[in-house]
């Protein structure tokens, strides 16, 4: 994938879209591509998360430790961002991620991006906002949630 194309791509994300090209590109650069074989791990529930992932091709399923039926929680395919909180602050991973097929991904690291974001400081009001809609639609969901009982 041409590196235009990558561009393209994480435009498309409401976490990278208010980024020029060229930040994007300087992003891209400092990621690193990664292939994983069917039935692989990408990553475990509870590792410290220091990087978000853009799935590039394949499928991904996403599995948590407290699901007894085996089922996978989620089923990630091409064109995802995975875990792109991990980017500004020190989370765990909430879920494990598996390779249902030969899968590529871009893996993003939250020391690149916080580079970043010291060479262009205008970029972290984007992200406050993403993050403050991201907090209101969770307090939505376990307001909903609430209501249920």
């Amino acid at each position: 994938m041409a590196i235009n194309d990558d561009i393209i791509l994480l435009k498309k994300f409401d976490f990278f879209n208010k980024m020029t090209p060229e930040q994007l590109r300087l992003l891209i650069f400092g990621a690193e591509r990664q292939e994983f074989a069917s039935g692989e791990m990408i990553f475990k529930e509870g590792e410290l998360a220091e990087s978000a992932y853009v799935v590039l091709s394949g499928t991904v399923n996403l599995y948590r430790q407290n699901n007894n039926s085996g089922q996978p929680i989620d089923i990630i395919n091409r064109n995802a961002l995975i875990n792109e909180l991990a980017l500004v602050t020190e989370i765990n991973r909430p879920f494990t991620a598996i390779a249902q097929s030969n899968s590529k991904v871009l893996e993003i690291e939250r020391t690149v991006f916080l580079r970043l974001i010291k060479e262009f400081p205008d970029i972290t009001r984007y992200i406050y906002d993403y993050v403050n809609e991201r907090i209101h639609e969770l307090a939505n969901n376990i307001n909903r949630m609430s209501e249920l009982k």
